[in-house]
């Protein structure tokens, strides 16, 4: 149910919201022998890439190339105890060429377990994620909610209102709700004639800068794809801005070059960070869009959630914006340790804590500025005639 809950805005159309949670609800409960296939496939990569099973079996079978380690055993006398560390230290150096002959005689798949792993949970958690979101978005007939035509600023019924005559109750003409030029769609509509790249940047710039007039463009019954593609597109930014975070906070720290000296960044590190912000920033836009129907439910508007996962996908970029300003206050931070470690004899709080409160509050304040946006967003889309 959480992930039907997560998936539901994927796949909402212009109906109830409870109508788009039962759709997705039944389509993630087709998806769940899919499950058992990934457990299979991590199961099988676990017990394929385990050292400690690949060197037990070997020395079962006496082939093994480690001799036992020395013994540490903890002695009461301390000199004692200091002479017999450096009898084992001494042995362990004698025993460092074997230990590399026996690591290079193992599988590729075994020496690098954690890069091989971490691989395959992504693929498949990926794999499983797409397949879910690709059934809940997949095309679907839906009863056709009829409308009165209703003023586009404050959803006031326009039925018999001439086209050069204004709303009777906010005084907006009727054509701009009404007229053949209202809701044009967003630039990302029309890419293939516009260009690709620069309806891209037209749209993402409109949606953060002009998120209630961006809403008044938004167009109820416009193909889902368009929003969905991009969506999708902005994703692989976002993965590169957390690899690149994360390396760049790690050369700030450290002032090491993980490319010569720990590449365990590059392989392991960084590609966690890069999909902990892709999840989290999935997750992120699925729970703002019900946040958003949550609040105008509240204030009697209904059926807002197609809308408002559009809005919500156009305001990617800003995720994408926001993720890289983050990671640039969590180098200053790391740059500035020293700073806050004065300032702690100052005011008597721990430096980490304030380097803390300085990286986390204005990350806040961007989190909410997200929420913020897809609300005003869909507020200019909510009374949509078209």
């Amino acid at each position: 149910m959480a992930v039907a809950f997560l998936a539901t805005p994927w796949g909402a159309r212009d109906e109830s919201e409870w109508a788009s949670f039962k759709h997705a609800l039944r389509r993630t409960w087709l998806q769940t022998p899919h499950v058992a296939v990934g457990v299979l496939l991590v199961g099988i990569c676990i017990l394929w890439t385990d050292p400690e099973r690949y060197v037990a079996a070997r020395i079962e079978e006496g082939r093994s190339l480690i001799p036992p380690e020395p013994n540490r055993a903890r002695s009461e006398d301390p000199a004692a105890w200091a002479r017999r560390e450096e009898v084992a230290d001494a042995a362990l150096a004698e025993l460092k060429p074997l230990f590399d002959r026996d690591w290079r005689s193992q599988p590729w798949y075994v020496n690098r377990s954690v890069e091989v792993r971490f691989v395959v949970y992504t693929v498949v958690g990926l794999w499983l994620l797409l397949g879910v979101f690709r059934a809940v978005g997949a095309d679907r007939d839906v009863p056709h909610v009829d409308r009165p035509p209703s003023c586009e600023i404050c959803g006031y019924n326009l039925t018999g209102t001439p086209l050069e005559g204004r709303c009777p109750e906010c005084g907006e003409p009727a054509v701009e709700s009404l007229g053949i030029s209202a809701r044009p769609g967003v630039a990302w509509q029309r890419r293939l004639t516009k260009g690709r790249l620069r309806s891209w940047c037209r749209t993402a710039l409109s949606a953060v800068a002009r998120s209630n007039q961006f809403g008044r463009a938004i167009q109820r019954a416009a193909d889902p794809m368009h929003h969905r593609r991009f969506f999708l597109l902005t994703l692989p930014l976002i993965f590169l801005v957390g690899y690149m975070g994360a390396v760049a906070v790690f050369v700030a720290g450290t002032g090491k070059n993980p490319m010569t000296e720990y590449p365990a960044v590059l392989w392991e590190l960084a590609p966690i960070c890069g999909g902990v912000a892709l999840v989290s920033s999935v997750i992120g836009a699925m729970f703002a869009v019900w946040l958003t129907v949550q609040y105008y439910r509240l204030h009697g508007i209904h059926n807002v959630m197609a809308l408002a996962m559009q809005t919500a996908a156009y305001l990617m970029s800003y995720i994408v914006l926001f993720l890289g300003l983050s990671a640039m206050l969590v180098m200053i931070a790391v740059e500035m340790r020293g700073f806050f470690n004065l300032l702690e004899s100052v005011v008597g709080v721990d430096g980490k804590v304030l380097a803390l409160v300085f990286w986390g509050l204005p990350t806040l304040i961007g989190v909410l500025g997200y929420f913020a946006l897809v609300r005003r967003g869909t507020h200019g889309a909510r009374y949509a005639n078209r």
